[in-house]
């Protein structure tokens, strides 16, 4: 069982909300999609939800996690937004220390395998300060679900030249066009 510390919500569609704790996690969670017709059924048959007991003190419905992330600093703020007329939709967080984060979907399903191919290579090369593993920090309380980390990937271009033409022969790309993908998502926004 997971309780939630949640310092801020915001409401993505009819059945998703996105979150942020005190800890610093970023999570969105959405209700499984047979929940309203077991609301109906139980109040049809006149039983009501009221005395249905089971786990968690007889919540009825789990949410499904769909997304983790862990900042690494408490979060206060999120909201869905555009940050340009006509622009695509993302979620902007801010912490208390003052950090701005965007949560940007993808596109397409070529555009995750393309990122998450960039974001591993990239957890081998990169070094962190405190020698620490760039995946066990990130899944600091939750294992990180469905997030790829942009400021990881950001970090190809400052990579060797030997070390960004080792990666484009891996994915089968030239290190300039790998630079103006990251280039092409950042302006999206």
């Amino acid at each position: 069982m997971l309780f939630r510390f949640v310092t801020s919500i915001t409401v993505l569609d009819y059945n998703t909300i996105g979150a942020v704790d005190k800890f610093g996690n970023v999570f969105t969670l959405r209700l499984p999609e047979d929940s309203s017709d077991e609301v109906l059924g139980a109040v049809a048959s006149g039983t009501g939800l009221l005395w249905d007991q089971g786990t968690s003190n007889g919540i009825p419905n789990k949410l499904e996690l769909l997304t983790h992330f862990y900042l690494g600093e408490a979060a206060t703020s999120i909201v869905k937004c555009s940050l340009k007329s006509h622009g695509k939709e993302v979620l902007l967080i801010s912490t208390i220390s003052g950090g701005i984060y965007a949560f940007i979907p993808a596109k397409s399903k070529e555009e995750v395998n393309f990122y998450q191919h960039l974001e591993m290579f990239l957890r081998q090369e990169s070094i962190n300060l405190c020698q620490r593993d760039h995946l066990s920090y990130r899944s600091y309380f939750h294992p990180v679900n469905h997030t790829i980390d942009g400021d990881l990937c950001e970090k190809y271009i400052s990579l060797p030249y030997s070390k960004q033409k080792e990666l484009g022969d891996q994915v089968d790309r030239s290190p300039s066009d790998i630079i103006k993908k990251l280039e092409e998502f950042r302006d999206f926004v």
